[in-house]
């Protein structure tokens, strides 16, 4: 649009000159056509003629200089109109200059622009910053001058493709500087004159490196987590404190623990909540004991059944304890719930083979004393007899009872 106006104020100015000539032949042409025949057809002395004349080229003078003026003022006029015009667009120019550079040097992002060569038009002070050489010395020198050979080549390459795509980028950049290797979210886009014609592209690069690192050791930790929980022999889990317990945090241990994947304890819609898995006999004891642990603000351990996908119940331990906020509101429940079915099950084969052994033992101490009693007997009746004792009973003696 600028470009177009810019364009019809250059052709009218050209037109200004042939617009007067032009008026300025037709009315001399008309004149002295039209006088010259008005004069012959009124007098007719030589003399009358002669200073009729002479009025007629004072009078064509004073017109045409009358007339000549009314068109110069009229064209300075307009000239002048359009050189305030653009005397104004010009400081209005500069003023957004100004303020662009003002804006460029107080901001913590590096700012810059390049011609169509590459070569930097303006560097602010944050880019400068990474360059280690001051705006001044980096205006007129391309990236070449600034980083490794390889990233300048990308970089030029870069510009060169927003150049001739005329679209806007955005993307991560990873550049050797003097404040050492740094990472940056750069965005660059085409840079226009007034005319609409594009002269070089612009940029505004962020440095993201902190925020990248956080971000890499975050995905590391969560690695390291993951790699955790995936070799432990259970759920890891976080819930909310009350029933039905919703999770907002699974591990994939879960799916051997009950026969659900993690995704269908964490999905936003109809959610599987682990209050629906504990066996209705067990759920009061559990509510007992995790009602406790909150208000007391100290974990629990209890053992309880749940129903597995499979149709089978299944014996857990569940540990968890109550994590606090700054201001010290319970927000939720840290665990991790083990399958002890199979110890369970050892326990009560255990406890049923103590309990016949203990019923063998009994029956067999019984045995023993009656023997005993019978062997006394005998013994007794041999004495009587006046025979020795066949059963020796010294142990007896030896009893302290």
């Amino acid at each position: 649009m600028k470009r177009q106006q810019h364009v019809a104020h250059r052709r009218t100015l050209d037109q200004v000159p042939f617009a007067v000539a032009s008026i300025y032949g037709v009315f001399a042409a008309l004149w002295l056509l039209l006088s010259d025949h008005a004069v012959e057809s009124v007098f007719t002395g030589r003399e009358q003629i002669i200073r009729v004349s002479m009025f007629k080229g004072w009078l064509f003078v004073a017109v045409t200089t009358l007339l000549l003026y009314l068109l110069l003022r009229r064209q300075v006029r307009r000239i002048d109109t359009a050189h305030r015009k653009e005397i104004t667009m010009l400081q209005e120019r500069q003023q957004s200059l100004e303020l662009l550079q003002a804006i460029a040097d107080h901001s913590d992002d590096a700012i810059y622009a390049k011609d169509t060569q590459g070569r930097y038009v303006l560097f602010n002070g944050a880019a400068s910053r990474y360059v280690g050489r001051p705006p001044a010395d980096v205006l007129g020198h391309d990236d070449r001058d600034l980083f490794p050979a390889g990233q300048a080549l990308k970089l030029m390459a870069i510009g060169e493709r927003i150049v001739a795509g005329e679209r806007i980028e955005t993307s991560e950049e990873c550049l050797d500087t003097v404040l050492g290797k740094r990472t940056f979210l750069a965005t660059k886009g085409p840079l226009r004159d007034g005319e609409g014609t594009i002269c070089g592209m612009f940029g505004i690069s962020r440095d993201i490196s902190e925020r990248k690192r956080a971000a890499d050791e975050l995905a590391e930790r969560e690695e390291m987590f993951r790699s955790l929980t995936s070799n432990i022999p259970g759920a890891v889990y976080r819930c909310a404190l009350r029933p039905p317990w919703r999770a907002t945090m699974m591990s994939d241990g879960v799916l051997p623990l009950t026969g659900h994947a993690a995704r269908d304890f964490l999905r936003e819609e109809n959610p599987l909540l682990w209050k629906d898995l504990v066996c209705a006999e067990d759920l009061p004891s559990v509510l007992r004991e995790v009602d406790a642990a909150i208000s007391d603000d100290r974990p629990f351990s209890t053992i309880y059944r749940i129903h597995h996908a499979g149709g089978e119940v299944r014996w857990v331990l569940d540990h968890a304890r109550p994590v606090r906020g700054p201001s010290g509101t319970a927000l939720h429940f840290d665990g991790v719930i083990f399958d002890i079915t199979d110890r369970k099950q050892a326990e009560d084969e255990l406890r049923e083979r103590n309990a016949d052994l203990e019923r063998f033992n009994r029956v067999t101490i019984g045995r023993e004393l009656t023997l005993i009693d019978m062997k006394k007997r005998i013994n007794a009746l041999s004495m009587e007899l006046g025979r020795a004792p066949p059963y020796p009973l010294s142990f007896e003696r030896d009893d302290p009872a």
